[in-house]
């Protein structure tokens, strides 16, 4: 696997949240590419359940920095093990319900929840209708991440649920890459 320029991983990150913000039926193709290569990109060598503490920290971190005012809950499952879980004050159980929508997506389909729901937007279809799969136990919404080894291999689900569904991805992904730019624990 070649080298990942973070960077432009984060640039590009950027550059989805600011046009699905500005319009969220746009370049639905162009958009779903740039998920693909998020996810292509953003894989790790090995994991730990350290590395998913860390993860989460950052998470957390990230959301704290960016001033965001709607509470979050994050997430993170390696091999049906929940190793991670966070719920900010004013967060509710229906932060939790999306998180197992989003999760059983991801955990499924092995892509983001976001990209899954972008594709839909693109095909005017619903996850329920091509999939035949419960509307209510899936989520075709951003905020659901393959934690995925180089080999590609998924073996886990990172969620968060609570900010504008572009948001919940793209503080993954940022999050994400900062783990992986510094280095996981698991890859010392």
């Amino acid at each position: 696997m070649a080298p990942v320029d973070f960077d432009v991983v984060l640039e590009k990150s950027n550059e989805l949240e600011t046009r699905f913000l500005q319009n969220p039926k746009n370049d639905l193709q162009e958009l779903q590419k740039i998920v693909q290569e998020q996810e292509h990109a953003l894989r790790f060598p090995s994991v730990s359940y350290s590395d998913c503490y860390t993860l989460g920290e950052i998470i957390r971190r990230l959301y704290s920095q960016a001033r965001y005012t709607a509470p979050i809950v994050i997430d993170i499952t390696i091999n049906g093990h929940q190793v991670f879980h966070l719920a900010f004050d004013g967060s509710s159980p229906d932060n939790d319900a999306f998180i197992k929508r989003k999760y059983a997506t991801v955990n499924r389909f092995h892509m983001s929840s976001f990209r899954m729901g972008l594709m839909m937007s693109d095909s005017k279809t619903t996850i329920s209708t091509k999939y035949n799969v419960p509307e209510g136990d899936y989520g075709a919404f951003g905020g659901g991440f393959p934690l995925t080894l180089t080999s590609g291999v998924q073996i886990g689900v990172i969620c968060v649920s609570g900010l504008r569904q572009v948001q919940d991805h793209c503080i993954i992904v940022r999050a994400v890459a900062q783990l992986l730019q510094n280095g996981p624990a698991a890859s010392k």
